[in-house]
């Protein structure tokens, strides 16, 4: 499709092609959903489609954090080797066999060097 675009001085021609893409071949469903909801000092948190299962559970890893109880977790930062963080489930990203949506909140209270939100990964010492 070509859209011409006029002004009173400049002539310009944009061509873009519309691609359809096919639907999955699988519903979309909700696989995980972690609502950090645990009693303040909770260092496991449960996926809520299923309780209990500790394969599924978010673990917080490293000294530091503070566990609201509300659905807030405070990782205050520091250096690669101490800052604490929130490990997901083996296999969440590698182990998918198509797409993915990962969805979350943060607020930023601070900014340090090589900060970051999500890594995904796996280092000699195993999946971290």
């Amino acid at each position: 499709m070509n859209l011409p675009l006029r002004f009173p001085h400049l002539s310009l021609l944009l061509a873009f092609t519309l691609t359809a893409l096919p639907l999955p071949a699988e519903p979309l469903v909700l696989r995980h959903r972690w609502q950090l909801g645990e009693p303040a000092g909770a260092t496991s948190f449960d996926d809520t489609l299923a309780p209990g299962d500790s394969a599924r559970a978010i673990q917080l890893r490293g000294p530091g954090a503070t566990v609201a109880g509300d659905g807030r977790v405070a990782l205050p930062g520091g250096s690669p080797a101490t800052a604490p963080w929130l490990d997901l489930p083996n296999g969440m990203a590698s182990a998918r066999p198509g797409d993915a949506t990962y969805e979350g909140w943060a607020s930023i209270g601070g900014s340090q060097i090589s900060a970051r939100l999500l890594d995904f990964g796996s280092s000699t010492m195993g999946e971290v």
